[in-house]
């Protein structure tokens, strides 16, 4: 009896794995998208604003070079839900010159300029990071170390609670950083390299763990960094 009730919490507990595995693939998708995307929403945003504008402006008879205020409320009517729309990075949009003037964000610019802005939010945010893969080494060195005083418990279960918060805060960097294209190749691979090195050494700690469910995840992430690497090496070729 007592078995049989340990090969089902050992078989709940691999169901449970499983799924914090496929959560944390969600995690980090979700996260990926709102690093590498917000500049294509901001510029959305921009030709909505302008649309806005232009037409308010012509159902109100005003001329081109006539001044105006995104706080109008009459201009507001014209806008979805009556509000200005929201910056993903929390730019602030500020009207032009005049009515033919340019709509600009306080953060991407016009939407002629947004992505380049964008991609160099990304990189300094990205470098700002760069500290996590070097502790993440450290880490995964530590637990494979013979000579680390580290009890065998510690050594089998620690992998994976580092692993899973090293991903998911710094794996959707990843993704902005192949997004920045050749201008910044040597930059973008050694954050890379960096970044993929950090998460190999954690994995191969997990690996070596006893527990098979800590092995199980190690396996699941492992291959997320293998697909990615393999999106590095065609996006930076």
């Amino acid at each position: 009896m007592n078995i049989a009730r340990q090969q089902g919490v050992g078989f709940t507990l691999w169901k449970l794995l499983c799924l914090a595995g496929f959560l944390f693939l969600a995690v980090v998708d979700v996260k990926a998208t709102k690093v590498i995307y917000p500049y294509n929403k901001c510029i959305a945003n921009l030709k909505v604003l302008d649309g806005a504008t232009q037409q308010w402006a012509l159902d109100n008879q005003l001329g081109q070079t006539n001044v105006y205020s995104l706080t109008d409320p009459n201009l507001l009517a014209y806008l979805p839900d009556k509000q200005l729309p929201v910056c993903p990075r929390g730019g602030t949009y500020l009207a032009g010159a005049n009515v033919e003037g340019h709509l600009t964000c306080s953060l991407h610019g016009t939407p002629e300029t947004a992505e380049r802005k964008d991609v160099a939010i990304t990189i300094a945010v990205a470098k700002k990071k760069v500290m996590l893969p070097v502790i993440a080494m450290l880490v995964g060195l530590l637990l494979t170390s013979p000579w680390a005083r580290i009890s065998p418990s510690v050594r089998s279960w620690l992998p994976l609670p580092v692993t899973l918060v090293y991903l998911v805060v710094f794996a959707p960097y990843h993704f902005g950083m192949l997004e920045v294209g050749r201008p910044y190749a040597v930059a973008n691979g050694v954050l890379i390299f960096g970044t993929l090195i950090g998460g190999l050494v954690l994995s191969l700690a997990g690996l070596k763990s006893k527990e098979r469910a800590v092995r199980l995840f190690m396996i699941v992430t492992s291959a997320y960094c293998g697909l990615f690497l393999i999106s590095a090496f065609m996006h930076l070729r």
